[in-house]
């Protein structure tokens, strides 16, 4: 039989007592601990019954350390979604911005890049994709704005058929939107590791309104047959 799994314990605590650690590097220290701590408390039961106590508890700070940097649990929460989108988007737009590449395959990148990287940050990845819903219209809008920088990333596919101009203007954000809705349904289903399973239908529903069905089949297929080979 196994053994009982023992409970996480938390980010490592400071030495309490007299140190001699600059009071920039505990304060920082203390609120990288208090995002950290809810995010994986927003994963584990919701951001609707996450406290303030349990976010300090986690992180092993006091309550005034953490009113010392935040307002409420929402004012954390938004400043780790920051904090996490910032680290997000910055690994999305260096894998696109790919000259040497051709734009499928920069495309191909960026997916590459957003499951990766959603696939090794669970907690994040719940917190971003689900409990933002739940966090209020501040967080929403940071949701929205995300989809709407890899939307524009995107929008530079009108350039690769003759009719892009007269494709709908919005139709990135909605094939950004959709593929986000994909994500979101597998982190809901407790899929997150599995995430990367998703590139060739993503790739497949986000290339085919610029480059056409056969080509973004033929583009989807051999990302399909590079994972079944891996």
């Amino acid at each position: 039989m196994a053994s009982a799994r023992q409970p996480d314990p938390g980010p490592e605590r400071l030495p309490s007592g007299r140190h001699k650690l600059p009071r920039e590097f505990v304060v920082r220290s203390q609120r990288e601990r208090m995002l950290d701590a809810i995010a994986t408390e927003c994963a584990r039961q919701g951001f609707a019954a996450v406290t303030v106590a349990h976010v300090v508890a986690r992180a092993r700070v006091s309550r005034q350390a953490f009113y010392e940097q935040f307002r409420d649990k929402e004012d954390c929460f938004l400043a780790a979604y920051d904090a996490i989108l910032g680290q997000f988007l910055g690994a999305v737009i260096a894998a696109y911005e790919q000259k040497q590449l051709p734009w499928p395959e920069r495309v191909r990148a960026a997916i590459q890049a957003i499951l990766t990287f959603l696939a090794a940050e669970p907690a994040f990845t719940r917190m971003t994709f689900v409990e933002v819903l739940a966090a209020g219209p501040q967080a929403y809008e940071r949701y929205i704005s995300a989809v709407r920088v890899i939307a524009a990333l995107l929008d530079e596919g009108r350039a690769q058929t003759p009719n892009g101009a007269q494709l709908p203007a919005r139709l990135s954000s909605a094939l950004i939107s959709g593929a986000a809705l994909a994500i979101r349904e597998q982190v809901w289903a407790g899929r997150t590791e599995e995430l990367q399973r998703l590139e060739p239908d993503l790739l497949y529903t986000t290339l085919g309104p610029f480059l056409g069905q056969h080509k973004a089949l033929r583009t989807a297929r051999s990302t399909a047959q590079h994972q079944t080979a891996g």
